[in-house]
């Protein structure tokens, strides 16, 4: 076993821990992992005419993440546990949404490549107009399935308040998993209620664009050949 990321059981929550894109580089290509992981090296590109698809994501995730951020600290100062986006609030939702992205985007341009300003302003429109379907969509998943947010940007690990998550083999040792996640819903029966009985949990990895499955599939097996080779 690798002594770069195994420890025995009775010291793993003082062990570090390592990330699942990190795993991911370790099966794929170790090398990859060395650049990545511990020497921190990155790639440069050539800035092109318009924002990167990297960036764009950027962006829309830090518009959705602020607004429900929001949406639950309203929900907790209630003495709920979730944050409910009720339908007949739908104008405001909006409103409060465009607000946030007008904020982030106008800064945007300080803290990334923006690329050509006219390419910008159209993905500003881009993103301004694609709101409302995304709040619609919201809207219509709570109504069906039940499930609401209850963390946004929900970190666990050794330097968070959640502890890294343990996996345990059966030569004693455990592998010690990090990481964020974009979102945290739970599915409860009653959203209003303040203590809720939790029936499942439902992890958000926001993504804009089109899902590249091929690569979900690649992750998923180089973490089964991981844990597989090392039980």
């Amino acid at each position: 076993s690798d002594p770069l990321l195994f420890t025995e059981s009775s010291t793993a929550h003082d062990s570090p821990a390592i990330s699942p894109s990190s795993l991911e580089d370790i099966v794929g290509c170790r090398f990859s992992f060395l650049n990545n992981a511990l020497f921190k090296f990155r790639e440069t590109a050539q800035p092109e005419a318009a924002i990167s698809s990297r960036d764009y994501g950027t962006l829309w995730h830090a518009v959705l993440a602020e607004f429900y951020r929001n949406q639950l600290y309203a929900a907790w100062n209630a003495g709920k546990l979730v944050a409910r986006l009720e339908p007949n609030n739908r104008k405001t939702y909006l409103d409060q949404l465009q607000k946030i992205a007008e904020e982030i985007l106008k800064k945007a341009p300080g803290k990334m490549f923006v690329g050509h300003p006219t390419l910008f302003k159209l993905e500003e429109e881009k993103i301004s107009g694609a709101l409302l379907h995304w709040l619609d969509d919201e809207l219509q998943r709570q109504q069906a399935n039940g499930f609401y947010p209850a963390r946004v940007e929900f970190k666990f690990g050794p330097t968070a308040s959640v502890p890294a998550v343990a996996v345990p083999f059966t030569d004693g040792k455990v592998l010690l998993l990090e990481g964020r996640m974009d979102r945290l819903d739970f599915q409860v029966a009653d959203p209003e209620a303040k203590c809720p009985e939790v029936s499942a949990v439902r992890v958000i990895d926001y993504k804009s664009g089109k899902a590249d499955n091929s690569k979900k599939n690649v992750k998923i097996e180089a973490l089964e050949a991981l844990l597989s080779a090392q039980c």
